[in-house]
């Protein structure tokens, strides 16, 4: 990406590239309105809760603070419970304080509610950019896998969308005991691969848990995807940015020179 322009300018990918592992939500499938403010207010008048939009920034925070809570904690161990600490702490953002201290159980129960929704695959759909990406590689004869932090049964993922003929190997944290960063969760799908690091590329939205843990696993590539042109817009202010960054898997053959 030249900084200044927006323009996004991708240096050649490492020859003998010979898999691409993907990272699953908010990469190739999308979590649908149930999970925006408007689904967390409705659900909560389930439950008898009035939840303030209006205190939506401050519920992403609180959502973002559990994850590094429960890191702190557990560190990159699988974390059985981490959506619904997620969950409760939005709730509870929304919500406020006095609500939370004169209806607990209501405030549980919605925060049990949001977090059962996030294992209903009917409440996500496929970006519409992932079918493309994966028949290119695919027909270039491109090994491809999954690796995602979650307690999903990946074959029911890749049957409910569609993807089943394009992933040869899904590896889930709840598979491994540990959670990506950690190297064992890419390497464990490199080597149902059989393709070694150096033959492989990652792709993620998570610059953290796929770039840098594809990278600390000896990746030759490792490519963010950035579908709100963060990137870009840092760039265009001089700062540093990930490189490379696609804003769409449409980018990602041109990466892979393909």
């Amino acid at each position: 990406m030249t900084a200044g322009t927006g323009r996004r300018d991708h240096a050649p990918s490492p020859p003998g590239i010979r898999a691409v592992l993907f990272d699953v939500d908010y990469t190739l499938i999308r979590p649908g309105p149930v999970f925006d403010v408007e689904g967390y207010v409705r659900n909560g008048l389930r439950f008898g809760l009035t939840l303030d939009p209006e205190r939506w920034p401050l519920a992403q925070r609180a959502a973002w603070e559990a994850v590094e809570r429960r890191r702190a904690a557990n560190g990159h161990e699988h974390d059985m419970s981490l959506i619904p600490a997620v969950t409760r702490a939005v709730v509870s953002a929304l919500a406020g304080e006095e609500a939370c201290r004169l209806t607990p159980e209501a405030c549980e129960a919605c925060a049990r509610y949001q977090a059962d929704q996030w294992w209903d695959l009917d409440n996500f759909t496929v970006f519409e950019d992932v079918q493309p990406c994966l028949e290119r590689l695919r027909s270039a004869s491109m090994k491809m896998g999954l690796v995602s932090n979650t307690n999903r049964d990946l074959q029911a993922v890749t049957t409910h969308f569609g993807l089943g003929p394009y992933v040869d190997v899904a590896v889930a944290s709840v598979d491994v005991g540990v959670m990506k960063p950690e190297p064992e969760i890419f390497l464990a799908c490199l080597e149902r691969l059989d393709c070694g690091p150096e033959e492989a590329a990652m792709v993620g939205d998570n610059e953290y848990d796929d770039m840098r843990g594809a990278l600390a696993a000896g990746f030759s590539l490792a490519v963010l995807l950035d579908r709100r042109g963060r990137q870009r817009k840092l760039a265009e202010r001089g700062e540093p940015v990930h490189a490379p960054a696609i804003e769409s898997l449409s980018e990602l053959p041109a990466v892979l020179g393909l």
